[in-house]
């Protein structure tokens, strides 16, 4: 397959998209096998875990280490299951309405509760005022990297969910690459191939694998904090 380009200028949060190459963007994990490794090789795939609730606590001063959603269970005292507070959080962080969580806890008054209770925990009002600040005094909003958001001043609604999705875009890629600089040291046969927004595709040894497993199991970004990791055999999708 020819080189993949990506193009970071092609959505409002600057999510990759493809330029030009496979659409490896779009392809259906169920098919990742089609790529084969080097003999003596693995392909391999490195997911960055709870990501971008990873970055909405860190952003808010809170600690953001192990399992993401039953860390805010027990910080907030929620009688309720982990997919349950999962789906709570992401509809928290994304101004979604309280259709999906009235199902799952019976009622809607109580999903609205536990929705707010969890607004103000990731300190979405804060941000968002801010950003509304900045978008007034300057015309745009920048991700924590400084990246210049294309977020239109008449969809301001929607500014914190893009500063999250931007920020941890951004966040993915400067840790994969510190990433690939490690493993490529220590490993001739390591080759990155694609990122697919919170995973890194590449090709490892497979008597270094365990290695690198170890090594990526927790990757820092400078200033904020460590995002945990999952690797997984892409044959295994």
């Amino acid at each position: 397959a020819p080189k993949i380009l990506y193009d970071q200028a092609g959505t409002a949060t600057g999510r990759l998209t493809v330029k030009s190459g496979p659409r490896i963007l779009t392809l259906p994990s169920r098919y990742r096998d089609i790529l084969m490794p080097e003999e003596g090789c693995e392909i391999v795939q490195i997911d960055l875990v709870s990501a971008e609730p990873r970055t909405a606590l860190y952003i808010a001063g809170k600690s953001a280490d192990g399992d993401v959603y039953a860390s805010i269970s027990k910080s907030l005292g929620l009688d309720i299951d982990r997919n349950t507070v999962k789906v709570a959080s992401l509809s928290a962080l994304y101004g979604a309405g309280a259709g999906s969580l009235s199902k799952l806890l019976g009622s809607k008054v109580t999903a609205k509760r536990v929705i707010n209770r969890l607004q103000e925990y990731f300190g979405v009002r804060r941000i968002e005022s801010q950003l509304t600040s900045d978008m007034k005094a300057q015309g745009y909003i920048t991700n924590l990297f400084g990246r210049k958001l294309m977020t239109r001043p008449d969809e301001i609604q929607k500014a914190y969910s893009h500063f999250i999705q931007s920020t941890t875009s951004d966040a993915a890629i400067t840790m994969f690459s510190s990433a690939c600089d490690a493993m490529s040291d220590n490993d001739s046969h390591f080759k990155p191939y694609y990122v697919i927004h919170d995973a890194l595709v590449c090709q490892v040894s497979s008597r270094k694998r365990l290695e690198h497993e170890d090594k990526t199991k927790n990757l820092m970004l400078e200033g904020v904090g460590l995002y945990e990791t999952k690797m997984t055999s892409v044959s295994d999708n």
